[in-house]
């Protein structure tokens, strides 16, 4: 039973140890996002780290929105959304829904959405745009708000651009350990004396909440 116990808790530690570096939906690499808020396009499960989304909005041809829906899993929250980049510096819609479908975002189900803001205009490359859509956030324009980290679930975001500009984008949405399951990725490796005792090994703190893409 003792190694059954020291087992589980060695791979559950080293399935949470590392940053990982995903391509949540690179347009270059998987084609155009989805611009049918009833039809995302699928972008998997994130994983722990780094989960990037990257492509291009115009409203000069029928391609102003890019809709991705995507699934976070139990055992991890995400808890920052960093822009890499946003050219040329304008003004954009982005927004988050619950499920796997969303709307095309107006004043009348702006209410229906989980979260919804800009990305003003002035934003630099690096900034952590995750506040924005936390309840109580002056810039939170839709949806009640997260209060705190996004947790486990189904969810469908949007980039929009309705002005005259065709516009490139790379966000990075940045997971975490939930907590509960944070303690295995700074425990290391357990092993089984020759009495039958678990003891802590040595272990390097391996994740790192801060690296960027």
């Amino acid at each position: 039973m003792r190694k059954f116990a020291a087992s589980t808790v060695m791979v559950l530690a080293l399935a949470f140890c590392g940053t990982a570096h995903a391509q949540l939906w690179n347009e270059t690499v998987s084609g155009d996002a989805s611009n049918d808020p009833l039809a995302p396009s699928n972008a998997g499960v994130m994983v722990l780290g780094n989960n990037i989304f990257s492509g291009s909005i115009s409203n000069f041809g029928a391609d102003p929105r890019d809709y991705i829906t995507f699934v976070v899993p139990a055992g991890l929250s995400i808890t920052q959304l960093i822009l890499l980049n946003l050219s040329p510096d304008n003004i954009a819609w982005t927004h988050f829904d619950d499920g796997s479908t969303s709307v095309i975002p107006d004043a009348g189900n702006s209410g229906t959405l989980l979260a919804g803001a800009h990305i003003a205009a002035a934003t630099p490359d690096g900034a952590d745009l995750f506040h924005n859509y936390q309840a109580g956030s002056p810039n939170l324009l839709a949806g009640p708000g997260f209060n705190g980290p996004i947790g486990p679930g189904t969810y469908t975001f949007l980039m929009q651009q309705t002005s005259l500009t065709n516009q490139t984008y790379s966000l990075n949405f940045i997971t975490v350990p939930a907590p509960g399951f944070a303690s295995f990725a700074a425990i290391g490796a357990l092993f089984i004396s020759r009495r039958g005792r678990l003891r802590l090994a040595p272990f390097v703190y391996l994740w790192n909440a801060e690296q960027r893409a």
